[in-house]
Order: C-alpha cells, then structure tokens, then sequence
C-alpha cells in the first residue's frame, strides 16, 4: 500500500511539474478612442508565463519580436495556443501557415506547442 501511495505521489509531482512549464498563448483586443470619439480596435498576442510574471503582448502574430521572446523559454517548456476568440475577428485570423511556421519554431527550440480546439 505504501509502494502505491510512494508512486501517486510522485506521478502527481510530475504532473504538477509539467503544467508548471505550460505558457498560454491567446488572443485579445486592446479598445481606445480615436481623435473623433470612435471606438477603435487592435488585436494583440498575448503570451502569459506560467509563474505569474508579466505577460508580453504583440501585434503581429509569429513576428520576430514573438520568436525572440519564445527562444527565452527554457526547453521542454509548452505553449497553449488558444484561438477559441479568434473567430469574432475575421480576418485578423492567423493563417493555417503561420499557426504551422510557429509551431515549427517551437519544435526546433525545444518547446511543445499545443494548438488548443476552438469552442
């Protein structure tokens, strides 16, 4: 019985390592007014680390600014991607192709990238 406890806790360890690692990627819009009073949207990127630092936004999705900022993660770290928001945003939408350019990235840094489904 102790054999069994030893290994759940130590699986739940493991666990609790691993999702410690997970960054999130998501997607969000910063509102404003413009000089006329208009409401005004721009979509941003945000990337949130898993140890409750300041998350980093970017304007342009797969940039250099965002791979630069990935290459600090250490290897064997993993980013959520979650598009779950981008459907309300038409065409601001990254691309299957730069979805696919990032992920690439990520796999030769080192990094998981996970591609979370969209509700």
């Amino acid at each position: 019985m102790k054999i069994i406890k030893f290994i759940l806790l130590c699986l739940s360890l493991m666990i609790a390592t691993a999702s410690a690692k997970d960054f999130h990627l998501f997607v969000t819009q910063v509102l404003d007014n413009d000089s006329k009073g208009y409401v005004v949207s721009s979509t941003v990127y945000v990337l949130v680390p898993p140890d409750g630092g300041s998350p980093v936004a970017f304007k342009t999705f797969d940039s250099d600014v965002m791979e630069h900022t990935i290459s600090d993660i250490a290897r064997g770290g993993v980013i959520l991607y979650d598009a779950g928001a981008l459907h309300s945003l038409g065409d601001k939408v990254p691309t299957n192709a730069q979805v696919q350019a990032l992920q690439a990235y990520c796999k030769k840094s080192g990094i998981g990238f996970v591609n979370l489904p969209t509700n």
